[in-house]
């Protein structure tokens, strides 16, 4: 019948599968800075050309630790600088949504490993070179880390291959 082929396409529409290297699997919205972009896994120069990258040693967003994710200055992250303490980021993710708010906002140098610290709780840090009107390589980086408010943990979403 019809209806068992509309069930047989939603469940290959559940099987998710873990995003990759390289892949681009969500957006980023920041609504106060007016950023929206999509979000690569990976952060060389490739992914950044095409919008935000996640640093490929950070958890990805539902589990437990830091999930890091940088920007060009001068294009996705240009008005990172006009979020505030308190204001949301969202990641609509192919697996997911999740929101977050903004805790701190701190100028950082580019050798401080903190950006890259691993977490007990589960939190988002973006970060871009610093300052923002400056081209080329600074030694500052300027860090907005945020808190999950709302988001499914990873251990309960089904991925392909997953026992």
């Amino acid at each position: 019948s019809n209806h068992n082929e509309v069930g047989e396409e939603a469940a290959k529409a559940t099987q998710l599968s873990f995003p990759k290297y390289g892949d681009e699997y969500g957006t980023l919205r920041v609504d106060a800075a007016g950023i929206i972009s999509p979000i690569f896994v990976g952060d060389d120069a490739t992914q950044l050309s095409d919008g935000a990258g996640q640093y490929y040693g950070s958890v990805f967003p539902g589990d437990i630790g830091n999930t890091v994710i940088t920007g060009h200055t001068n294009s996705v992250f240009k008005t990172l600088g006009e979020a505030k303490i308190g204001d949301a980021i969202h990641l609509e993710l192919t697996y997911g949504t999740y929101v977050y708010a903004i805790s701190t906002i701190e100028i950082k140098s580019n050798t401080d490993e903190s950006i890259l610290a691993p977490s007990q709780d589960q939190i988002l840090t973006l970060y871009t070179n610093y300052s923002f009107d400056y081209i080329g390589n600074t030694p500052d980086r300027y860090v907005v880390t945020a808190k999950l408010v709302e988001g499914q943990s990873l251990s309960e979403i089904h991925f392909q291959g997953e026992s």
